[in-house]
């Protein structure tokens, strides 16, 4: 095979066959600096493998002799085009003799793991602006992984935001290269950039690999450096919560040889520089060095490597060097063709619920705006979701809002509706105004302006709100652990009923009855006329999920009612003490629905502060003649700190069961609010140590009591790897949302054959 360069080996007049940032890396790696030996596919082979595709895929294959033009504008023709180039790009067959050529490089390197860097050659005038414009692929050194790993960083030039991007420049497909770097892919102990000025070096640091400051997870360290003495002038210390790292080998194939670990960073090593002082001297001697071989390098990136670590040698790998800084985002902001004082015609948020939509806006901005005035199958834009809002969502075809994140109670909302949503996009309500027409895409969190003849075109090819679709087969092996579905909407009973679920492990009532519940005052349930009007429309809706469900268990969460402007308020079973009115209708509900024979029903009481709150509860439950039925069985919420506690008492009174809610329970002992991603991003989370260690005491005095224990919260979704732990606490069942069973039910049978395979090691 032509056109694999080797890094050590390149020459000046290779430059446009393989990019200029690669040809940086390779003169300091010949000139005997740290740089990771490597080999690239030169700019040619992409060219050459488009060439290959047959007429019916010539959209793409004609590349060298076409503008390629896409009106990026019109959003839906662009999204089809890049999504069409990508596939036929992923499905075409990798030619044998170059998969051949290309693996017997990457065995040169002598690394199980490697990393493959897109480099691209671009006209010169605009050398500066693509830094950080694509991400780099990580795969096993094996014949199959690097042939899909290079044609998926191809598919990159093809990406939507990638035509996008060179559009606005003015810039066609046709004009631009791209090469290949391939590298070994090393762990590290701390990662970060470089950034040099004439008076001055920038360095910023986090712990692990650099995935972590990329995705924008973590604030790195900060150390300004005076060039003139070699000393720092000032530090900042970061927020870095979470570290990525590689897997050990045999973890690779346990995990499906997955490549990356996410680890959550110690308390102690959180309040520790990445680099101590003697790292950050040893890294700026380098620095200046590289500068006196090339002066013009503005910018590089490297990593602490975490082999052969020396605290007195620190040795670091430069990965990255350019002449320029990354400034690609703010020049394509400049040149977006919209007025300065225009929304912009893209935005970034984060997806919190799938799916696509395309709709015009509605900004509400007054939290207490009657909801009628909402138009149908529109895009609510707001700050955040409240309880109050939720009837709103029956109406609307997408969410975004400014604040709040994947636990968010609007992200909660949207995925059990099926709504496309986007959390956390700074000064939203402020850039988008009622009645533009935008698309939302739920999956990558992106917002884009489209035209109205557009937005009226989409509208007749898609529903205005997607439904989660049945998967194309189900796993045929079996799990011990008892998966759940949570349920909120009627209309979700059939998809659930279909997936390879034991039963119901959660009803958000609050969810189900919020159109009834938010149509009227709450003082006007003390009608007995409205009191009626409220069990009869209960009835129904636990009547459908019985039908759907039987005999396999079902478990009500009764009313938690929350206030709007309080975090807390009188909610949960304190404010049944208060007012016991629909508590004793609901319970009048479930007790109807057991006489006609569903007698799967369960009941769990939401955010109970104390046992005397538990009692008063009891005592209406046996009146309702509920506790008669012998499957029947009274749970608790375990959102309270307290719990953790006072379970042993619980039981005692009479608790025969405990359902973990992550989403309060994180935020009340970790004192923060689940609406502010931001919170999350630093680790306070489902996945802290203070909260993995709540979890573990929970399931061991559930296990001492003989009380199953499920959990039911969006932690086990967010963060996988904490269902391996529950699996090993002996969690009875986990319940989630319909969309999350498919990957939840694998993630179940992964952790149990891991536990099993320890086992018998051990033994």
């Amino acid at each position: 095979m032509n056109h694999i360069y080797w890094l050590s080996q390149l020459k000046s007049s290779e430059k446009y066959l393989v990019g200029e940032k690669v040809l940086i890396l390779s003169q300091l790696l010949q000139s005997g600096y740290p740089i990771l030996p490597g080999y690239i596919i030169g700019t040619p082979v992409l060219k050459e493998f488009l060439q290959t595709l047959d007429s019916s895929q010539s959209l793409i294959g004609n590349l060298s002799d076409s503008s390629l033009y896409v009106d990026v504008d019109n959003y839906q023709a662009l999204q089809s085009f890049a999504q069409k180039s990508r596939q036929i790009i992923t499905e075409t067959e990798f030619p044998l003799g170059w998969q051949e050529a290309i693996f017997n490089s990457a065995q040169k390197l002598n690394s199980p793991t490697l990393i493959l860097r897109p480099s691209l050659v671009i006209p010169s005038d605009l050398k500066q602006r693509h830094i950080g414009l694509w991400n780099s692929h990580l795969c096993l050194s094996q014949p199959e992984a690097i042939s899909w790993g290079i044609k998926q960083v191809w598919g990159e030039l093809f990406s939507a935001k990638s035509i996008f991007y060179w559009q606005k420049l003015g810039i066609s497909l046709d004009e631009l290269d791209l090469a290949i770097l391939i590298q070994p892919f090393k762990g590290a102990i701390a990662s970060g950039t470089v950034e040099i000025e004439p008076q001055s070096i920038h360095i910023r640091a986090t712990w692990g690999l650099g995935h972590s400051w990329l995705r924008g997870e973590v604030e790195p360290d900060s150390y300004h450096i005076d060039r003139t003495t070699s000393t720092i002038k000032s530090q900042q210390l970061g927020n870095k919560v979470i570290a990525y790292n590689l897997l050990a080998e045999d973890e690779k194939i346990a995990q499906q040889q997955q490549i990356l670990i996410t680890e959550l960073v110690s308390e102690q090593k959180q309040e520790q520089y990445a680099l101590d002082d003697a790292g950050v001297k040893t890294l700026v001697k380098l620095v200046e060095q590289v500068v006196a071989k090339d002066n013009k390098i503005e910018y590089l990136e490297w990593i602490l490597s975490s082999e052969n670590y020396d605290l007195n040698e620190p040795q670091f790998f430069l990965t990255q060097s350019n002449y320029y800084p990354s400034a690609l985002t703010n020049y394509i902001s400049s040149l977006s063709g919209w007025e300065q004082n225009s929304p912009p015609a893209y935005l970034k948020g984060l997806g919190v619920a799938p799916g696509k939509v395309t709709a015009p806006v509605f900004l509400l901005t007054n939290l207490t705006e009657e909801f009628s005035e909402i138009p149908f199958g529109s895009i609510l834009v707001t700050k955040k979701i409240m309880p109050i809002h939720i009837p709103l969502l029956h109406r609307v075809a997408g969410v975004i809002t400014q604040e709040g994140g994947v636990a968010s109670h609007g992200a909660i909302v949207a995925r059990e509706l099926s709504i496309p949503a986007i959390a956390g996009v700074k000064e939203v309500t402020h850039l988008l105004q009622s009645g533009e027409y935008i698309l939302l895409d739920g999956d990558s969190g992106e917002i884009y302006r489209v035209r109205e003849a557009d937005m009226k075109q989409e509208q007749e090819r898609q529903p205005q709100t997607p439904i989660a679709n049945l998967p194309a087969s189900f796993p045929d092996y079996p799990i011990a652990t008892q998966l759940m579905v949570n349920l909120s909407q009627p209309n979700s009973i059939a998809l659930a009923d279909n997936l390879p679920v034991d039963g119901v492990g959660l009803i958000r009532s609050e969810l189900m009855l919020a159109d009834l519940i938010f149509s009227q005052p709450k003082e006007t349930w003390f009608d007995r006329a409205e009191q009626s009007k409220f069990q009869e429309t209960l009835t129904n809706i636990l009547r459908q999920i019985a039908k759907a469900f039987f005999p396999r268990p079902i478990f009500y969460r009764s009313l938690d009612w929350q206030s709007v402007d309080s975090l807390l308020g009188s909610r949960g079973t304190y404010r049944y003490q208060q007012d016991s009115t629909l508590f004793t209708l609901e319970l009048a509900a479930l007790a109807q629905i057991m006489e006609e024979g569903y007698a799967n029903f369960n009941l769990i009481l939401p955010f109970v502060r104390s046992v005397r709150e538990f009692r008063f509860c009891h005592r209406l439950v046996e009146s309702a003649g509920l506790t008669e039925y012998p499957d029947f069985q009274l749970w608790i919420m375990a959102e309270v700190p307290s719990v953790i506690f006072l379970l042993s008492e619980y039981v005692r009174a009479g608790v025969q069961g405990l359902a973990i809610g992550t989403n309060d329970l994180t935020q009340l002992l970790l004192g923060v609010d689940r609406e502010q991603e931001h919170f999350n991003r630093q680790g306070f989370n489902a996945n802290h140590p203070a909260m993995l260690k709540a979890l573990e005491q929970l399931l061991s005095c559930a296990k001492a009591e003989g009380i199953p224990c499920s959990i039911c919260g969006q932690a086990p979704v967010q963060y996988p790897t904490l269902i391996d732990k529950l699996i090993q606490w002996e969690i009875t069942s986990i319940s989630v949302e319909t969309q999350a069973v498919m990957q939840t039910y694998r993630a179940i049978a992964r952790a149990e054959q891991r536990l099993l395979l320890s086992k018998m090691r051990k033994d």
